[in-house]
């Protein structure tokens, strides 16, 4: 009876010290570590302050303060690949194991790089970055060289979830998740590109690559920052990959490439003047040309293209705040081949987009905001489209865009507002009404932890009103039908994350609003590139869309994995159709219900 007891006492005890181990294995997954260090120059004194470091594997990171040191809180216990940079020095990478609650790497010697400039003073606000979901790719530095090309679709084209619609190497505009146009957003820092690449295939993004550094595919709730219409993502460009950036001496940047496909070339220098502690310059030059392209059943005719950009910029630096005006001046002229169906040899189409833009940056302490940020921008864009060998355009495409954004930064929360206003006037065979769009926008983002989750929240409020010229004539619309249109938007984002040691989980759905654009309203008039004639519908409404995303991810010191599943629904979405040929008689300025491609002729 005492050995039944013993061996049965025995497997309790065994049976209970089993279930401890389960109970608390998963207790020291959850548990929490710091890492804490100081970043020094090589002479072990001097601190460095701004240098970022990151952990890729749970994508976190932060900037070392003004004696160097860092701190980053609420890490796993698990392998840590660190990695410190800092421009002006070399990399440094560290590997080790998390496994008490407060690790100190001590002193961090970084060894300056002599290919760069002395020093540079960045001024990195990490921590405020809203986190990014798993679906977001970034694209800069080596990766962005390597895949470097003319246009903003080509470099991007070997990115997951990314299509190319093309006609050429001067016309080539990126699809994102099968959506094109203006279904998803181009921006350049977060404001609108400003152009009209959105409007019809024929119309190319109005940037070289060459003069760019950065570029960042935005999804889930943080793309509401930058505008309603997002439901397939953003498409952010940067031609600095840190704005901030403040050179001790002056310092030449140099960028040189062909393409033997088309006999091609293009180069880009970037010069930084320094004048003080809290001046500085930057100019920049772009040329390219390109002649036909070549292709496995030899050259495609009239697709060559040149682009020529120039840049100026000057940046106040002070202790708390950094402003910067700049002034752009592009000038793009590209080809698009011809058909048997209409412009036989082809037509040429001649870009000029010249913009000022002011951004404002402060370091605040107003309700627990730390930075503000105001970005003012004016651009000037037009474009001519000609047959092959006509010295006069057929149609001429102008628009003024003045835009004027203003963000709150906290940890956690961002807020913000913006005003933009389009002038649209359109001359040439072009009978579409000369037109106002007035956009007011207010949004906001907020992110907090909850238990083991991490919610992300965000909301936008879009005001649009168009304004046609109502004495304009058109052609092929009820000019009764040619009045002031209203639309009021608002959107929301919603995402859960959950992190393991290398598995990275977020679901979450958009409910978001396109309000259809001038072109959608009021076209009367043709594209000659794709040889058809575009006609409006002033009726319509806007468009709603319900999206659903579940991305699961893995991260590894020598590798990642991803996997996403979405699902958008727009039951109102808007197509064009076909409405026929005119009839022979058709007489110029009287109203025609079946207009056509056969207009054009």
């Amino acid at each position: 009876m005492i050995c039944v007891t013993l061996y049965a006492l025995k497997k309790h005890i065994l049976r209970m010290f089993i279930y401890s181990l389960f109970i608390l294995m998963p207790l020291r997954a959850e548990a929490s570590g710091t890492i804490t260090g100081v970043i020094l120059e090589p002479d072990g004194r001097t601190p460095i302050q701004g240098a970022n470091i990151y952990l890729s594997q749970i994508e976190k990171g932060t900037a070392s303060k003004v004696d160097g040191r860092f701190i980053i809180e609420d890490l796993p216990f698990t392998k840590i690949s660190l990695k410190i940079s800092m421009i002006g020095f070399k990399d440094v990478d560290k590997l080790f194991e998390l496994d008490k609650s407060n690790y100190d790497l001590g002193e961090i010697l970084m060894k300056r790089d002599t290919l760069i400039a002395d020093q540079i003073i960045v001024d990195s606000h990490l921590e405020l970055q809203p986190a990014n979901h798993h679906s977001t790719i970034y694209i800069s530095s080596k990766e962005y060289h390597k895949n470097l090309k003319a246009s903003l679709a080509l470099t991007i084209e070997e990115e997951t979830g990314l299509a190319i619609r093309s006609m050429g190497q001067g016309i080539s505009k990126p699809v994102l998740r099968g959506y094109s146009g203006d279904r998803f957003l181009l921006t350049e820092n977060g404001v609108t590109i400003g152009d009209l690449s959105h409007t019809s295939i024929d119309h190319t993004v109005s940037a070289d690559m060459a003069s760019f550094n950065k570029i960042r595919i935005i999804r889930g709730p943080e793309s509401l920052l930058y505008g309603s219409n997002t439901i397939a993502g953003v498409i952010d460009i940067s031609r600095q990959i840190n704005e901030g950036l403040k050179f001790k001496k002056a310092t030449i940047q140099s960028l040189f490439g062909a393409e033997t496909s088309n006999s091609g070339m293009f180069g880009n220098i970037i010069y930084y003047l320094p004048i003080g502690p809290k001046n500085q310059f930057r100019f920049s030059v772009l040329n390219r040309n390109a002649k036909n392209q070549m292709t496995p059943k030899g050259i495609l005719k009239n697709t060559a293209l040149s682009n020529r950009e120039l840049v100026g910029s000057y940046s106040y630096f002070s202790q708390k705040s950094r402003a910067t005006i700049s002034f752009e001046k592009l000038d793009m002229l590209y080809g698009i081949p011809g058909s048997p169906e209409g412009h036989i040899d082809g037509v040429d189409i001649d870009l000029n987009k010249n913009t000022q833009k002011f951004h404002f940056h402060r370091e605040i302490s107003l309700m627990g905001f730390q930075t503000l940020d105001i970005d003012q921008r004016f651009i000037n864009y037009a474009h001519t489209e000609s047959e092959k060998g006509s010295s006069d355009p057929s149609v001429i495409l102008e628009q003024r865009l003045f835009s004027l954004q203003n963000i709150l930064k906290a940890e956690g929360l961002q807020i913000g507002s913006q005003f933009q206003h389009r002038n649209f006037r359109p001359a040439g065979f072009y009978w579409t009404p000369h037109t106002k769009e007035l956009n007011i926008a207010a949004f906001g983002l907020i992110e907090k932890n909850i238990s083991k989750y991490f919610l992300q929240i965000s909301s936008r409020f879009e005001y649009q009103s168009i304004i046609p010229d109502l004495y304009h004539n058109v052609s092929n619309i009820d000019i009764s039908q040619v009045v002031k249109r209203n639309f009021s938007l608002i959107s929301t984002g919603v995402t859960v994350y959950r992190n393991w040691d290398y598995w990275k989980l977020s679901f979450g759905t958009m409910f978001t609003g396109r309000a259809p654009g001038i072109e959608d309203l009021f076209s009367d008039g043709p594209h000659l590139g794709v040889y058809a004639y575009e006609i409006g519908e002033p009726t319509l409404d806007k468009e709603k869309t319900t999206g659903f995303e579940l991305t699961l991810k893995r991260l590894s010191n020598k590798s990642e994995l991803r996997i996403s599943g979405y699902h958008n629904f727009s039951p109102n979405y808007h197509l064009s159709k076909p409405t026929g040929a005119c009839d022979e008689e058709f007489i110029l300025g009287e109203s025609h219900p079946c207009a056509g491609a056969d207009f054009i002729e």
